[in-house]
């Protein structure tokens, strides 16, 4: 975020653990704070723990929802000594230019599964289109994770682009949803673009 952004750390230290900073996001959504939130007063969840010892999917996943929720993006790593997966997910633009989207809205969780291992979060762009991630906080299994149009607001008739934020990869048009195999810890991060005419599946 600019320098001049204010911010407020509301909750312990993180750790580099996977268990410590879904606790720090839970804590911010059971508190709803991220409803004030918005250019000039960013939330602040804490620094990155990217590159401290989770793995690379875990640290896909945890870059992937600060940058979903508007928080500033400090790593917390040794910039002298990080591997080349480590410096992949801190210089992913597409997912960087998420958390820098202009109208500074957070992510709101739109979705999550009884048993709370799946979930999915939606931000509004400034654009009028969307950021989506489907989340599996199943430790060990993967999970079939569904985007429903009804989640994100549009309607079912209404077309969308989807892409990949992490493969940088255009996935098609959809509309009423869309279904993917999620690895345990991890995420599929889309943009979803709102289109005229133009179907695939």
């Amino acid at each position: 975020m600019d320098a001049g952004t204010g911010g407020n750390n509301n909750l312990g230290d993180i750790q580099p653990a996977w268990h410590s900073w879904t606790c720090i996001l839970d804590a911010n959504a059971g508190f709803n704070s991220m409803r004030y939130a918005g250019p000039g007063h960013y939330i602040m969840p804490d620094m990155l723990e990217v590159g401290n010892g989770m793995t690379a999917v875990e640290d896909r996943s945890h870059f992937s929802l600060w940058a979903m929720i508007a928080a500033p993006l400090i790593t917390g790593n040794d910039l002298r000594n990080m591997s080349r997966a480590t410096l992949e997910i801190l210089t992913n633009a597409e997912v960087i230019a998420v958390n820098q989207d202009p109208m500074g809205k957070p992510a709101s969780r739109v979705y999550q599964s009884d048993d709370k291992t799946a979930e999915v979060w939606s931000r509004q762009l400034h654009d009028g289109n969307y950021a989506v991630v489907l989340f599996n906080r199943d430790a060990v299994n993967k999970q079939n994770l569904t985007l429903l149009w009804s989640y994100i607001g549009l309607p079912n008739d209404q077309p969308a682009k989807l892409r990949d934020l992490w493969e940088h990869n255009d996935m098609g048009v959809f509309s009423v949803n869309i279904s993917a195999v999620v690895a345990p810890h991890g995420v599929l991060m889309l943009k979803a673009e709102q289109i005229s005419g133009g179907m695939s599946t």
